[in-house]
């Protein structure tokens, strides 16, 4: 349907509603109405993770048969090496430069495909209703870490959660770890003591 295809390339391109309307109103056509783009975006974003979540799992268990084939278990337990980084937006105004939002992934060595991604964010919906001390609208909220914590510190939380639930959600163990050098994800792993 038409509704779904042009939610799906808004959040495709990271554009939202509003640019959306712009848009439609530039070419002379209709644009639909705010809540049907919420409710379609819902759907889309949810229908992005699922499908995330069947890839991530695949890839797991290519991993986890690599090892197996080579006997790399620790109490038969199969082991990996994945490489780890993080990402985040800097905004770029203001005196201060730590985003609202950021990326931890852990990808497969050997595969070189995406086992687990972590995303941080602040909802500034929540945040809009907090400060003004109103009930927030209805929205499907995503917020999952403090707006005063620095960036550095989303990364290398969302990728010590990666190794936490690696045993859990897959059945595997995160042995040896390629990263950037930033010590922070270093510790932090240690610091949850995911095995």
């Amino acid at each position: 349907d038409i509704n779904t295809a042009a939610v799906t390339g808004t959040v495709t391109i990271g554009i939202g509603f509003a640019q959306l309307e712009e848009l439609c109103a530039s070419m002379g056509i209709p644009c639909m109405a705010d809540k049907t783009y919420v409710k379609s975006r819902e759907n889309v974003i949810d229908n992005f993770e699922k499908t995330a979540m069947e890839n991530m799992k695949m890839a797991v268990e290519t991993e986890k048969q690599l090892a197996l084939e080579r006997n790399e278990t620790i109490n038969g337990i199969p082991y990996i090496t994945v490489v780890a980084d993080g990402s985040w937006m800097k905004r770029s105004y203001g005196n201060a430069y730590d985003s609202l939002s950021g990326v931890g992934a852990i990808i497969g060595y050997r595969t070189k495909k995406v086992l687990f991604i972590g995303i941080r964010k602040f909802c500034s919906i929540c945040d809009f209703a907090e400060r003004n001390r109103i009930e927030s609208r209805y929205h499907k909220c995503y917020k999952n870490f403090d707006r005063n914590a620095s960036s550095t510190s989303m990364e290398s939380d969302a990728i010590a959660e990666g190794f936490k639930s690696s045993l859990e959600m897959h059945g595997i163990i995160y042995r040896t770890v390629i990263a950037d050098g930033d010590s922070s994800v270093y510790q932090a792993i240690l610091d949850s003591k995911p095995y």
